[in-house]
């Protein structure tokens, strides 16, 4: 028996009223983390949305590639860019739209920095486009990592700079061509 205000409670009434008690508070408990989950699931389906746009509206190929160098995602602007369709592209190497004298190059500088699980910068690559005109990329890329911290694969994106290589292969034309004449003008000028 128990005291209420002067008067006792019955031991099974103090007992029911106990657990009603803890049922409601696991119930207000399970609500919560309920709400919780929805909202974190919100966020995330956001934050998808917000990624896949970028992906779609970049200029820019995005791509991930496994371990092995494999592409297992290619963003839409592929088709542009090289004249393939992403799924066209997945399963492939970065090595397989290459010339092979450029596909040996790539692929030693990729081995090392594959071994070492480095970020790349800035590296150039000729790829080949499916009318076999040569597209100029400038690559950038980070390594992912499993759960147990074992390399998974690269995420990053490549940039056409096709256009910037031929215009500085031009001016540098140029600039050879203004040396030589120069020289040629010192030359007669010294006669």
């Amino acid at each position: 028996m128990f005291c209420n205000g002067g008067g006792m409670l019955d031991n099974s009434i103090f007992l029911s009223l106990l657990m009603v008690g803890i049922f409601a508070l696991v119930g207000v408990a399970f609500s919560i983390l309920l709400y919780k989950k929805n909202e974190s699931f919100k966020t995330l389906r956001k934050s998808e949305q917000h990624f896949r746009c970028l992906v779609e509206t970049a200029s820019d190929w995005i791509w991930e590639m496994d371990a092995a160098g494999r592409y297992t995602f290619a963003s839409a602007q592929v088709l542009d860019l090289l004249g393939y369709a992403p799924p066209e592209i997945l399963g492939k190497t970065l090595l397989d739209r290459m010339d092979p004298v450029e596909a040996r190059h790539i692929e030693e500088k990729f081995k090392n920095i594959i071994k070492d699980q480095q970020p790349f910068h800035l590296v150039k690559k000729n790829n080949l486009h499916r009318d076999g005109r040569q597209v100029v990329f400038e690559s950038n890329g980070l390594p992912f990592f499993d759960n147990h911290g074992k390399l998974a694969g690269y995420r990053g994106v490549d940039r056409d700079i096709s256009e910037r290589d031929k215009s500085q292969d031009a001016l540098h034309l140029a600039l050879h061509s203004f040396d030589s004449s120069i020289s040629g003008i010192v030359m007669a000028d010294l006669r």
